[in-house]
C-alpha cells in the first residue's frame, strides 16, 4: 500500500509539473510528448496504477485534429487527471471520454467525490480557470459540476 501511495504522489507531482508548464504565459505552448491518444492512455494507466478503475472512450481520429485542439484536449485530460488524484476516492470508477460528431468535439471526465481522497487538497481553482481561458481562446467551453456524488468536467467545442 505504501508503494501505491508513493507512486500516486510521484504521479501527482509529474502531472502538476505538466500543468504548470502549460500555464506559463511567457513560453510557447509545449509540444505534447505523445500523440493525444497516447497521452490519454498514459494518464489512464497512471490512475489505474494509483488504484482507480478507468473507463477510457476515445474517438478514433483524435490525433488528426488540428494542433490547437489536440493541445486543448491534452490540457483538459491532464487537468481532469490531476483533480482525480487530488480530490477523488481511489477504488472507484473514473470515466474519461473524448468523442467527435462532425466538427464538434466533446470531452467528459467523471469521478467519485468523497471525504477520503488519496491526496487531501482544497485546490486553488487556478487549473480550471486556466483551462477555461484556453478553451475560450478557441471558442470552446469548459464546465464543471457535481451530480450524484460525482465530479464532472466537460469540454465542448468546434474544430476550427
Amino acid at each position: 500500500f505504501t508503494d501505491i501511495r508513493l507512486a500516486c504522489a510521484a504521479a501527482a507531482t509529474s502531472l502538476g509539473r505538466a500543468v504548470s508548464l502549460l500555464r506559463e504565459e511567457h513560453r510557447a505552448m509545449p509540444r505534447l510528448p505523445l500523440q493525444l491518444t497516447d497521452l490519454a492512455h498514459e494518464l489512464a494507466r497512471t490512475l489505474r496504477m494509483c488504484g482507480w478503475r478507468v473507463e477510457l472512450d476515445l474517438a478514433p481520429d483524435l490525433d488528426a485534429l488540428p494542433t490547437s485542439v489536440r493541445k486543448l484536449i491534452g490540457r483538459f485530460l491532464i487537468e481532469a487527471s490531476t483533480n482525480v488524484l487530488k480530490h477523488s476516492r481511489p477504488d472507484t470508477v473514473v470515466t474519461m471520454q473524448v468523442v467527435r460528431a462532425g466538427n464538434r468535439f466533446e470531452g467528459n471526465v467523471e469521478s467519485a467525490l468523497g471525504q477520503r481522497a488519496r491526496v487531501e487538497a482544497a485546490g486553488s481553482g487556478t487549473g480550471l480557470a486556466s483551462l477555461k481561458e484556453a478553451a475560450e481562446d478557441l471558442d470552446a467551453h469548459v464546465a464543471w459540476h457535481v451530480r450524484d456524488d460525482r465530479w464532472i468536467l466537460t469540454l465542448t467545442g468546434d474544430v476550427p
